[in-house]
């Protein structure tokens, strides 16, 4: 037992007695009947003592009456007693949802202005060329530039031409449809807007066997090599963009064997035998 503290006065003692029983710290008076029998200057007083343990909370309410707290444990001690200094949790959640719904709007009205400034705008007319009362003719334009076309030429609903434009507008690719059975048959490859390549399915059995190169627009040569041969077996040589000369591999060997001459009216030359390289 520890002695809290020590009264002269018998009253007082009791009523510090009951004052920590009713905070529910059990409490006892020494030497209580010494003090009754002997003058208190012989005794030394009244002590009101408690247990070990309740020591310190038996001083806390002496001095500060039966509503004084508890001691504070290490753990507690640690801890911010609650609502004195602690942050709300559920303010805490609260505002941190809040600015992450208020990111992610500012970021969606970042993308949908992003969006719009890079999505194309794009709109296509139609035209019915014969009046049947049929669009044959659909022109596809990007950004208020030509895109791409598509075209019925023989009016039969299936569509038989295409043209493809790049991003400036100008042509990139064209496909035809010669023999008007729903593929395409010849294809023609531009650069800049220009006609560079194009290569031509003849037979029309699904591979092109005629290769042609331009400058400036204008043919250059034309090589056939049927059914995805790598064997040239006639050659057309352009001038100006008029035919000059046509080489012949007859027996396909890879060798040619003549060539004919073309004048610019249309006039052909007899078959001029082609010597075999040295």
């Amino acid at each position: 037992m520890k002695t809290v503290k020590t009264f002269t006065n018998l009253s007082e003692a009791g009523f510090a007695s009951s004052l920590l029983e009713a905070s529910g710290i059990p409490a006892s008076l020494a030497d209580e009947q010494s003090f009754l029998a002997l003058p208190c200057n012989a005794t030394g007083g009244i002590r009101l003592q408690v247990e070990d343990q309740d020591l310190e909370r038996a001083e806390r309410v002496l001095a500060g009456g039966p509503d004084a707290p508890a001691a504070p444990s290490i753990a507690a001690e640690s801890e911010t007693p609650e609502g004195q200094g602690k942050f709300p949790v559920g303010v805490f959640v609260a505002v941190v949802v809040g600015l992450l719904v208020l990111g992610f709007a500012i970021h969606q009205s970042k993308e949908e202005r992003r969006t719009a400034r890079t999505q194309p705008n794009i709109h296509t007319y139609e035209k019915d060329e014969n009046h049947d009362g049929k669009p044959d003719h659909f022109s596809t334009y990007r950004n208020g530039k030509p895109w791409k076309m598509e075209v019925d030429r023989n009016f039969d609903g299936k569509i038989d031409r295409w043209e493809f434009c790049d991003d400036e507008g100008r042509p990139e690719r064209m496909e035809l449809d010669e023999n008007f059975d729903g593929r395409p048959d010849m294809w023609f490859f531009y650069e800049n807007g220009s006609l560079k390549r194009l290569e031509q399915d003849s037979d029309f059995n699904g591979q092109p066997d005629w290769f042609w190169t331009f400058e400036n627009g204008l043919p250059v040569r034309a090589d056939c090599r049927p059914n995805g041969s790598q064997i040239v077996v006639r050659r057309r040589i352009y001038e100006h963009g008029i035919l000059r000369e046509e080489w012949v591999d007859e027996d396909q060997d890879g060798v040619f064997d003549y060539k004919v001459l073309h004048d610019p009216f249309g006039g052909t030359s007899s078959r001029i035998p082609i010597a075999p390289a040295q």
